[in-house]
C-alpha cells in the first residue's frame, strides 16, 4: 500500500514523540515458599533459577532502557526481582545468579541519588485464607475448567457486596489499582515532554520514552486489560481475549501488556494498550471509570455496612 510523504513524516513525528510506556508483567516462576509463616513467608518468596534466566530473556525483548526506567513491584519481592530483571535485561554487570541484594547494590553503585524500585500494594492481591470467595476462586483456578479469570469478572465483585468483604482483590478492585498507576502517569506526561523539549540530545537516544516496569501477579493484572477491552469492544472482545489465553487462569510467567502514554493526532493524551500484536486506545476519561468503578464497589459495601450497624 502506497503512503504519501505526509503519513510517513506523521508517522516518524508519532515514533519520536515524547511517551511514557508502562509494562506490566507477573512474576516468573517462583520458588517454595519460606517456612515463617503462609502470609509472611510469601513476601520472601524470589524467583527461582529458570525464572531468572526467564526474566531476563522476556526483558530483552521490551527494548529496556534503565537510564529513563523505574521498577514498581507489590510487597511480595519476586514482583520486584521479575521487574528489575526485565528492565536490565540488557546490562551485562547483572546476571542470573545475582540475588535481588546483589542487583540492588550493583544498581547503587550505578544510581547516586534515589532508587530504581518502588513498592506498591497496587500490585498486590489479598485474599482471605478461607470462605466463600477462597473456596470458589481456587475451584475454578485448580479444577478441570481452569478459567479463575472468568470467575473475577463474573461473580466476584458480586460477592463482595454479598458477604461485605472490603479487602479481598476482586475484578473492579484489581482494574481500579492497576488504572491509578496509569492514571499517576498520565499526569506525569506533561512534565516528560517539557523535560524532554529540554534535553532533545539526551532522551533521544532513548526514543524519548521514560519507562516503568510493572511486577505483580497473576489475576491481579488482568482485570485492567479486560475492562480496557470491554469498554473498547464489548464483551464480546473480552470473550476473544479469555479464549486466545492457554487456560483462562491468567497470563503465564514473565507475561503481561504495556500501556503507552502519549499525544494523539488532537493533541489530546491517549493510552495505548497493548497485549501481543493487538491494541486498544483509551481516552482518560475510561482509566478514570475504571477507578471509580472500584470506588463505587468500595463505597457502595461500606454504606451497606454502616447502615446494618446503626439497625
Amino acid at each position: 500500500m502506497n503512503r504519501s510523504p505526509e503519513h510517513e513524516l506523521r508517522q516518524e513525528a508519532e515514533r519520536y514523540a515524547p511517551a511514557i510506556r508502562l509494562e506490566f508483567l507477573r512474576h516468573d516462576e517462583k520458588e517454595k515458599e519460606t517456612t515463617s509463616g503462609a502470609r509472611e513467608g510469601d513476601r520472601h518468596v524470589r524467583l527461582t533459577q529458570k525464572g531468572r534466566e526467564h526474566s531476563t530473556e522476556a526483558g530483552k525483548t521490551k527494548s529496556p532502557h534503565p537510564e529513563v526506567g523505574l521498577v514498581y513491584g507489590s510487597p511480595r519481592e519476586r514482583s520486584t526481582e521479575a521487574a528489575l530483571r526485565q528492565l536490565f535485561a540488557n546490562e551485562s554487570g547483572i546476571t542470573p545468579e545475582d540475588s535481588l541484594e546483589d542487583m540492588g547494590a550493583k544498581i547503587g553503585e550505578r544510581v547516586k541519588v534515589g532508587k530504581k524500585n518502588i513498592e506498591t500494594s497496587n500490585l498486590d492481591f489479598t485474599s482471605r485464607e478461607s470462605g466463600e470467595f477462597h473456596d470458589a476462586l481456587y475451584e475454578h483456578y485448580l479444577g478441570p475448567t481452569k478459567d479463575a479469570l472468568v470467575f473475577l469478572r463474573e461473580e466476584s465483585d458480586a460477592l463482595m457486596k454479598k458477604t461485605g468483604d472490603l479487602e479481598t482483590t476482586s475484578y473492579s478492585r484489581a482494574a481500579g489499582n492497576v488504572a491509578e498507576l496509569v492514571q499517576k502517569y498520565l499526569g506525569v506526561l506533561p512534565r516528560w515532554e517539557r523535560l524532554a523539549a529540554e534535553k532533545p540530545e539526551e532522551y533521544a537516544k532513548y526514543d524519548n520514552e521514560l519507562q516503568r516496569f510493572f511486577g505483580s501477579h497473576q489475576t491481579a493484572i488482568e482485570p485492567f486489560l479486560m475492562k480496557a477491552i470491554e469498554k473498547s469492544e464489548g464483551p464480546d472482545g473480552v470473550e476473544k481475549f479469555l479464549e486466545s489465553l492457554p487456560n483462562k487462569n491468567g497470563f503465564g510467567f514473565g507475561e503481561g501488556f504495556s500501556a503507552k502514554i502519549s499525544r494523539g493526532e488532537n493533541g489530546e493524551p491517549v493510552v495505548g494498550v497493548r497485549y501481543g500484536n493487538r491494541e486498544w486506545d483509551l481516552a482518560p476519561e475510561i482509566i478514570d471509570e475504571i477507578v471509580r468503578e472500584r470506588d463505587e464497589l468500595n463505597e457502595e459495601i461500606t454504606k451497606k455496612k454502616n447502615e446494618n450497624a446503626k439497625r
